[in-house]
Formats: C-alpha cells, sequence, structure tokens
C-alpha cells in the first residue's frame, strides 16, 4: 500500500513537472511568435546572455520557442520551490528528461549545449549539491540563457 502511494506521488510529481514546463513552453512559443516588445538589455559583450544569443541567432524560430521555453520552465520550476527535487543532481536528471522529450537535439546547437555545461561546471554544479542553497544562483543563469534565446530570435 505504501508503495502504490509512493508511485503516485511520484507520477503526480512528474505531471507536474512536465505540466509546467509545457505551459512555460506554449506560453514562450507565442510570446515569440507576436514578438512582445522586450527592455534594452545593458550587459558584457561576453555575457552569458549575449553567448547564448549567438548560439542560437541562426537557429529556426520553432527551435529558439523550443529552447527558450525549456530554460524559462525550469526556471519556473527552480523558483517555484523545485518540488520533488532535492538536489543537483536530480534536477539534471528532470533536464534530461525534459530534453529528451521535447525533441530537442543537443547536438544541433553545440555552441549552447556547451555553453551550459561550461556555466554549470564554473558555478560547481558538475557536483551534486543541495537545491535549495543554491537554487536563486541556479535561477538567474537560467533566466539568463533564456533572455539570451530571446534577443536571438528578436
Amino acid at each position: 500500500m505504501n508503495n502504490l502511494l509512493n508511485q503516485q506521488r511520484s507520477l503526480l510529481r512528474d505531471c507536474l513537472t512536465w505540466g509546467l514546463l509545457a505551459a512555460n513552453t506554449a506560453v514562450f512559443c507565442w510570446m515569440l511568435t507576436v514578438r512582445l516588445p522586450t527592455a534594452p538589455v545593458v550587459e558584457t559583450a561576453r555575457s552569458v546572455r549575449a553567448r547564448a544569443a549567438a548560439a542560437l541567432a541562426e537557429a529556426p524560430p520553432e527551435d529558439q520557442a523550443k529552447v527558450y521555453g525549456l530554460l524559462s520552465g525550469l526556471a519556473d520550476y527552480l523558483e517555484a520551490g523545485h518540488p520533488g527535487c532535492d538536489d543537483t543532481q536530480n534536477l539534471l536528471e528532470i533536464w534530461s528528461r525534459a530534453v529528451l522529450i521535447s525533441g530537442w537535439e543537443l547536438e544541433n546547437y553545440p555552441e549552447l549545449t556547451d555553453l551550459v555545461e561550461a556555466e554549470l561546471t564554473r558555478r560547481g554544479f558538475n557536483k551534486s549539491k543541495k537545491l535549495k542553497p543554491v537554487a536563486a544562483e541556479l535561477v538567474t543563469l537560467f533566466r539568463d540563457l533564456a533572455g539570451g534565446i530571446r534577443d536571438a530570435s528578436g
């Protein structure tokens, strides 16, 4: 009985995660389509945001929208308290599933894939850490990456 309850909780957590990611992807696809105005960005030329924009500058709009939705969805998930995810290793597993389900081919955009990996490694997230103390830093990173993708589409 207890095992069944744990399975139901796990299924509910996964459904909520995927629902959040799907909703964010849909909203941001719409935002990219209608080209909502954005505030000007004042950052250094080699910032994470600028490098993300350069990495997907030539990508088709549908790929940009997909990546933007994934990155924003992950930031929203972290900001919402990352239910069911206790450490960075769990987060990377969730990210891998989201990428797989979305159909985003990491190999198609190696510059962006390398950028994300380098930034996570630079911040020490290649080692498992408790998520709660570092969630805000990860939110900022994924928001910057998503902002760069939005800039590339614009």
